[in-house]
């Protein structure tokens, strides 16, 4: 919180360095220092030995006389220079990056030397620290490396980033958002990782650019907690005898059981567009809002000019949020559907949590037997505590009756909180399911109509919104639909601590 939803709609992954970027340190590299200067290496002189006086003896019984040789003179030995930290360095995609979506690298340098102190009874020495990191990146074909804080210190412009040194023992992570053209091709990005005190280090990503996949929109290290929640803005009609128990979770039912028309909570504050549906979900924000992301998906098809209104606790009236990215999905067990989201951290900023109202237009989903439309709203907070990993991964991935779909994510290992949100679930039917790492998350009926913020038991016939714990064993989620058809919208996960 050392928290990632979609973003043409994603330009969210500028948001999400922005969560412990220390002060900006240049990012050209570092010339290598010169060899120490040694003085010149001049032996002592040494006098020439004397000349024989001259002997009484005769010269017939005197040995001749022979000069001293000088000793050997040993050079002194110049100070010893030390040796070139040995760092590691990895570099991993956030996720996946996929073609035509932002992403974010994750490069992590660690610092193994010790930090001094003492063992044995003797003192140890401090190994030195790294001096200034510089990394030069590069990106496939069609990928680039955006400009600004990247975390912890470091900051990024052109295709390098920098950040002062790392001292002993340290380590440090650079997330760096990267825009991914339609185009891009598919090589590995890499990494050569520089320092005046350091051995120059050269790390290639497990993986490349892809043509599907959950890419980040906001990645960090931070005390980070989730809060998420959401409610319907398609519900049963309000002739049927049984669509209160339904609603309340009194009755067994679901969306196909009804026909599904614009639910108006009569509570809703004024203000909300003639005719347009609205419902509210009390969500509690216990810390600073770091990222905040607005979902909205339905049956029917896409609207020209997506938008949803958001009245935050306490507001005066409704915010129109104009969809920064929309994704839709057809055939199979679905008709026309589509999800539509917004970066609202800016909206959101400030707030304490309470009840949160959404309307949309009444045009914006079509109803029917089977049909569904609701909102979600996922945040990642500085909740306090530990440092965490967090990050928020987005998509819209339909999943028909018998069908599985995975795909990679990114964690460190530790106990886990998953920010959930899915569409189109049945309460009575089970047999859809989420793993993430090898891990089971929210039983054998994951997609049943529920959604934090509502009252105990409320049934949302369609929308599921919510946080729930996890211990993942690997970075990857697995999803899957047995008897239930349903949809794996954004997914939020924050690990640790780091």
């Amino acid at each position: 919180m050392q928290v990632a939803a979609g973003a043409a709609a994603v330009a969210a992954a500028a948001a999400l360095v922005m969560l412990l970027a220390g002060q900006p340190v240049p990012v050209a590299e570092q010339p290598p220092p010169g060899p120490q200067a040694v003085a010149p290496l001049n032996p002592p002189a040494v006098a020439p030995p004397a000349s024989p006086a001259p002997s009484t003896v005769p010269p017939s019984t005197v040995a001749p006389s022979r000069p001293a040789t000088p000793a050997p003179v040993t050079p002194p030995s110049p100070s010893p220079t030390p040796r070139a930290v040995p760092v590691t360095a990895r570099l991993e995609p956030v996720g996946t990056l996929v073609r035509g979506r932002p992403g974010v690298l994750a490069l992590t340098v660690i610092h193994p030397g010790q930090s001094g102190g003492t063992g044995g009874g003797s003192a140890l020495p401090a190994a030195p620290d790294t001096g200034p990191l510089t990394a030069q990146v590069t990106l496939p074909r069609g990928v680039s490396l955006r400009a600004g804080p990247a975390g912890d210190g470091w900051t990024c412009a052109a295709s390098r980033c920098g950040r002062a040194a790392l001292a002993a023992g340290g380590t440090t992570r650079a997330y760096l958002p990267v825009a991914v053209s339609g185009t891009a091709g598919g090589e590995a990005p890499s990494v050569r990782l520089t320092a005046p005190r350091a051995r120059t280090v050269a790390v290639t990503a497990p993986a490349g650019v892809q043509a599907t996949g959950l890419p980040a929109v906001f990645a960090g290290t931070a005390p980070a907690a989730l809060a998420v929640g959401g409610n319907s803005l398609l519900s049963c009609g309000g002739t049927s005898r049984t669509c209160g128990d339904a609603r309340s979770g009194q009755r067994e039912a679901d969306n196909g059981d009804y026909h599904m028309t614009r639910y108006a909570d009569p509570q809703a504050p004024a203000g909300y567009p003639y005719g347009a549906a609205v419902s509210a979900a009390t969500i509690p924000v216990r810390g600073k809002v770091l990222w905040a992301g607005l979902y909205w998906s339905g049956t029917g098809p896409r609207p020209n000019e997506p938008v949803a209104r958001l009245r935050p606790p306490g507001a005066d009236g409704y915010v129109p949020v104009s969809a920064t990215r929309v994704d839709t999905a057809s055939g199979g067990d679905f008709g026309a559907v589509y999800q539509a989201w917004a970066d609202v951290t800016s909206l959101v900023r400030g707030s304490r949590g309470g009840t949160w109202w959404v309307a949309v237009d009444k045009q914006a989903f079509k109803g029917g037997y089977n049909a569904y439309g609701g909102w979600a709203l996922l945040l990642v907070v500085d909740g306090g505590g530990p440092q965490r990993t967090v990050a928020v991964f987005d998509g819209f991935t339909p999943l028909s009756r018998g069908a599985s779909y995975s795909s990679p994510l990114w964690a460190v290992p530790g106990a886990a909180s998953v920010g959930l949100v899915a569409w189109e679930g049945d309460r009575v039917l089970a047999g859809d399911r989420l793993a993430v790492g090898g891990a089971a998350v929210g039983g054998d009926n994951v997609a049943a109509g529920r959604a934090d913020g509502t009252p105990a038991g409320w049934h949302t016939l369609g929308t599921d919104a919510r946080v729930l714990p996890a211990r993942p064993r690997s970075p990857a989620l697995t999803a899957s639909a047995a008897t239930d058809a349903w949809l794996l919208g954004p997914v939020a996960l924050v690990t640790g601590p780091n």
